[in-house]
């Protein structure tokens, strides 16, 4: 997870709790962190860019416990 903020474009969380988490953790930076309520508008999401290789990865999840939140923050 720590890897994929920091190779994304934008980073969406639901409130400011979980973007402090990550920017706190230096696992994303601040300007790259978007608040949104549930859902994002086609408009939110950056403009493509134009790499040589690569894949996109799109991460849509909850902090629950059930999703091992325990083992990936430690």
């Amino acid at each position: 997870m720590r890897l994929s903020c920091a190779r994304s474009d934008a980073v969406f969380c639901l409130n400011d709790s979980e973007a402090r988490f990550l920017t706190t953790r230096g696992w994303a930076a601040r300007e790259q962190v978007q608040v949104v309520a549930n859902g994002i508008a086609e408009t939110d999401i950056p403009p493509a860019r134009d790499y040589q290789t690569g894949t996109r990865l799109v991460c849509v999840a909850q902090w629950l416990p059930a999703k091992g939140v325990r083992s990936i923050c430690s």
